[in-house]
């Protein structure tokens, strides 16, 4: 294991995903991505000359981030520099870790993580999906799977967030008919997706145990990515 897994495992549970961070050092402002996310710190990759100030380890210097988390809303929550270290390509890992006392802050994350800590797995197969009694049926492609719901890149102009729907998915092992709920509409460059819709499944008992079954299938042969 590497030096920033060893480091980000003591924050977990953690999720793995890419969001965007403001972070006020002394008055000087840096705009960053996360790396690794926990209710009680993150990590973040930058290259080293990208901060011309930056506290020593500990310092007991306050930093001041805000974290976009798109539908939870923006936050502002303080923290501390616990480590620093130089990575390969002339970048540094900052390992942050947010005030005890800052509560609201850190609830919000935590939500956020809870949403998000289903293991998330990347696939590539067709689908199709339906509005339920309409007829009209779009081709999708997956994108990633949980045992919750699915992303899939599709056209976004047919569906608007809580929209039911209907989905029959061509997983290459088994073709899983399920319904579906829109829980969120991608239309720029959130998380990194292409435009399409993120969907939580409404599965029967049947369907249910489908997804599960494809999961134990694709659990080993694809990289977990949040």
């Amino acid at each position: 294991m590497n030096v920033w897994k060893r480091l980000v495992n003591s924050f977990s549970p953690k999720v793995t995903v890419k969001i965007p961070v403001t972070m006020n050092v002394l008055g000087k402002f840096y705009y960053f991505h996360t790396r690794e996310f926990t209710k009680n710190g993150v990590y973040i990759v930058c290259y080293a000359d990208e901060l011309d100030i930056l506290p020593d380890q500990k310092s007991g210097i306050t930093l001041f981030l805000m974290f976009d988390l798109y539908s939870h809303g923006k936050i502002e929550i303080q923290g501390e520099l616990e480590k620093k270290f130089p990575l390969p390509g002339a970048r540094m890992g900052l390992q942050i870790s947010f005030t005890p006392a800052d509560k609201k802050g850190k609830e919000t994350i935590e939500r956020f993580i809870r949403k998000f800590y289903t293991p998330r797995y990347t696939v590539r197969f067709k689908a199709n999906i339906s509005k339920p009694g309409s007829g009209e049926i779009l081709v999708a492609e997956a994108i990633n799977f949980s045992k919750n719901g699915i992303f899939l890149e599709t056209d976004i102009r047919t569906f608007h967030e809580k929209d039911e729907c209907d989905l029959i998915l061509f997983t290459g092992a088994s073709d899983i008919k399920t319904g579906g709920e829109i829980t969120w509409v991608n239309r720029g460059n959130l998380y990194d997706k292409p435009d399409g819709l993120g969907i939580k499944f409404l599965p029967d008992r049947k369907s249910k145990r489908e997804i599960i079954s494809f999961l134990d299938l694709i659990e080993k042969e694809n990289a977990v990515i949040r």
